[in-house]
């Protein structure tokens, strides 16, 4: 038994320890949806069709699955890898609420796999697969990073570059605790750290078709910064807008650009020419 899940311990094809007796649904672990126990039982009801006629999956290659930081449990808890056809999907639970996030696979210290999410919460089962190939990786007696095995784990740090000034700090996020910001040398850095996981923007610079100036195009950019989403739709306007010389330094191009509220300015002066 598995004290977490107080259901039994299974393998990739819901075979428990105990060889030829297969388990699903809700005696492994608590499901949410009258789905996934479905899909389990018909991995259970296929395994034990092929245990009567080919008898016990023989392999030497037993991968333990860990449920590492941040996560309840994993099922299946070990995976034969001779017993894998193209792949095994590991259902789990987190232990608490997360904002976007990341589901790491790793072996040892390094990552194997990667599953972003955008939030995660202890109510609502989460699936992800594991291809053979990947599982192989892990197996592999000559493969140091581990020992045979994996863990599944959560990643709330995300790390960045500011790019408020020059200097670059190499900015830690924690998604988990507030956005909370380390590595900054000032507050510029705090706050790009944390608007840049939940509301990235940027300022826009581009040039706009201008006729009657010195040169056929004039330097634009936005007022203020603009959302990061919408970047493609304010470009796809500039390119359609047109000017008449003479604008100045300052000059509203396209007023309330998109939608978003930001004005797009010149930024040179271009005069009329004779």
């Amino acid at each position: 038994m598995d004290p977490r899940t107080k259901g039994a311990v299974v393998y990739e094809n819901m075979e428990t320890e105990i060889p030829g007796v297969f388990a699903c649904g809700n005696v492994v672990h608590v499901n949410d949806l009258v789905d996934f126990v479905s899909s389990e039982s018909e991995t259970a009801g296929a395994a034990a069709v092929a245990y009567v006629q080919n008898g016990e999956i023989e392999t030497e290659t037993v991968l333990p699955l860990a449920a590492g930081e941040g996560i309840g449990y994993t099922v299946p808890q070990h995976i034969r890898l001779d017993g894998v056809q193209k792949s095994v999907s590991v259902s789990f639970r987190v232990r608490r609420n997360y904002g976007p996030s990341t589901i790491a696979v790793r072996c040892g210290p390094n990552k194997i796999a990667a599953f972003k999410r955008e939030r995660l919460a202890p109510g609502e089962m989460e699936h992800i697969t594991l291809p053979k190939a990947l599982l192989q990786k892990s197996g592999r007696p000559a493969d140091r990073c581990c020992g045979g095995g994996a863990a599944i784990m959560t990643e709330t740090i995300k790390e960045l570059i500011c790019i408020c000034c020059p200097k670059g700090c190499h900015l830690r996020v924690d998604t988990a605790n507030d956005y909370a910001v380390t590595g900054n040398a000032c507050p510029n850095g705090a706050a790009y750290g944390k608007e840049e996981l939940t509301h990235p923007t940027r300022i826009i610079t581009s040039t706009v078709r201008i006729t009657g100036g010195l040169y056929p195009r004039c330097p634009v950019k936005t007022a203020q910064a603009v959302p990061k989403e919408t970047m493609f739709s304010v470009m796809a306007a500039l390119n359609t807008a047109a000017l008449q010389a003479p604008v100045h330094t300052g000059d509203v191009v396209l007023p309330d650009v998109c939608g978003t509220g930001v004005d797009v300015v010149a930024t040179r002066n271009m005069e009329k020419v004779k």
